[in-house]
């Protein structure tokens, strides 16, 4: 039986391979420590599309080995802080409220 984590990990790796592919760079490149600009401009993309997806920031920090504050920041800067906001309230309406109160 494939467990969750599994499934996490195989999405995480086709994405890479695609994104890496539209960057014309490897999925290590990609899932490295590297911070160019062009590979975190494609690093962030997988961040992006892995939330899509469907994966908590938890998890998609735990599949990459990355700290979710790591993830986080990748969303807001590639996504932009409004859009991010966005989608997180859609996600979490709780979120929301609570933003409007502080």
């Amino acid at each position: 039986m494939t467990s969750l984590a599994d499934v996490r990990a195989q999405r995480a790796h086709l994405l890479a391979l695609a994104i890496a592919n539209k960057y014309g760079m490897s999925e290590l490149d990609i899932l490295g420590r590297e911070r160019t600009r062009h590979i975190a401009a494609a690093r962030r993309e997988l961040y992006v599309q892995l939330w899509r997806s469907g994966m908590s920031i938890a998890d998609v920090g735990r599949t990459l080995g990355m700290n979710h504050a790591t993830i986080i920041y990748g969303l807001r800067k590639a996504m932009g802080r409004d859009e991010y906001e966005r989608e997180v309230d859609a996600r979490w309406p709780s979120a929301a409220v609570q933003r409007r109160r502080a």
